[in-house]
């Protein structure tokens, strides 16, 4: 049991949750950057929240079943069109074995998530399949990954610009007064970090580098505040100005470069 991939732009990948515990091994954790998406759309199907999705960046692609497959689109919304028949977002849906699967561009956001009845199942590296790459051509093979039932409220899609953020050890490099106006969220951003454009460049001191998690917020000499994500560096030297919670993350990896955030400060600020 498997699916087609007949068409598919580069950056599609399989992804889960990722492989946490190594990161003192120097290896990021990865998974799925709209990480609530996935729990969502596996949720709809019955899976455990793991299973492998396939995420598409910005564009869909193009797929054929090999066999009768239960699957949901999640994420950014799309166009979608099962064996040719219009289908919404966020619901299951049957696609019959010989059947293609349309995904049209994201009409916002960035991140498409496409998951399976039984996850996709990928060459796993420490416990993950999260990164093997996607390409036209390939087959791609359905898991067995069962969970049952499990309930999950699907992300709140309308409050993605606005991302609480908790000060780190240098929020004075970081005045709460800075915080009043949006960010722009800079095209040099990636799965490794989400780079936010609106300081003024300004000489910050060097420190040693030290363990930094996925979403660290981090200050750059040139004005830029870099959000970790889940491909970032174990390590870091830059100022640690702040933290945003693991729960709202997914918010950062549905925007598209150009795009503001508002960062809301959560709790004391110094």
């Amino acid at each position: 049991m498997a699916l087609r991939v007949l068409r598919v732009q580069q950056g599609a990948t399989f992804q889960d949750l990722g492989r946490p515990g190594f990161r003192r091994f120097g290896v990021p954790p990865g998974g799925a950057f709209d990480a609530a998406a996935l729990r969502w759309g596996n949720s709809l199907l019955e899976n455990p929240p793991w299973a492998p999705c396939l995420e598409l960046m910005l564009t869909g692609g193009l797929f054929e079943a090999e066999e009768d497959l239960w699957m949901a689109v999640v994420g950014a919304p799309c166009p979608v069109r099962a064996n040719g028949v219009a289908t919404e977002t966020g619901r299951p849906f049957l696609l019959p074995s010989g059947g293609t699967l349309e995904l049209g561009l994201a009409t916002e956001g960035l991140r498409i998530l496409l998951c399976v009845r039984g996850g996709f199942d990928g060459p796993r590296i420490l416990g993950s399949v999260s990164g093997h790459a996607v390409r036209p051509g390939d087959r791609l093979p359905i898991g067995r990954e069962k969970g049952g039932p499990f309930e999950v409220e699907p992300p709140r899609w309308k409050e993605r610009r606005q991302v609480p953020i908790h000060p780190g050890p240098s929020a004075e490099l970081l005045p709460e007064s800075s915080l009043s106006r949006p960010f722009e969220v800079s095209p040099q951003s990636s799965r490794m970090g989400v780079r936010l454009e609106g300081l003024e460049a300004q000489p910050i001191p060097e420190l040693p580098s030290e363990p930094c998690d996925v979403g660290t917020v981090q200050r750059t000499p040139g004005g830029q505040l870099l959000v970790l994500g889940p491909d970032g560096p174990t390590v870091g030297g830059y100022p640690k100005v702040g933290f945003i919670p693991t729960e709202h993350l997914w918010k950062l990896g549905q925007l598209r470069p150009g795009e503001t955030v508002r960062l809301l400060p959560a709790g004391p600020w110094s």
